[in-house]
């Protein structure tokens, strides 16, 4: 991985009732998964579950890995992972994250 790399990692999070768990981004106004860029020498899961809890305030276990998602021209990578809620207390707003 070069310097103009950049990989991320995401995760999908669903309550009892089928919902999945968002944040509303500060940089762009929409509403994405929990989730970011990988720091360097950082496994892709932990970097899931680190974003998970930066994000939102909520500990995670990944499950699985759903895919992966590629897009070479723009040497970007994602890593996409469903997650099951283990604890924390919901943030109001992060650094990151609006709501």
């Amino acid at each position: 991985m070069n310097a103009e790399n950049t990989v991320g990692c995401f995760t999908i999070v669903e309550n009892s009732k089928g919902k999945i768990l968002l944040v509303k981004r500060k940089d762009y106004p929409v509403w994405d998964l929990p989730g970011g860029r990988m720091e360097k020498h950082e496994q892709p899961e932990t970097c899931a579950m680190r974003e998970m809890e930066e994000e939102t305030g909520y500990r995670i276990s990944i499950m699985c890995k759903i895919g992966e998602y590629d897009r070479p021209q723009y040497h970007d990578m994602q890593y996409i992972y469903s997650g099951k809620l283990l604890g924390g207390e919901p943030i109001k707003q992060g650094p990151e994250t609006a709501k």
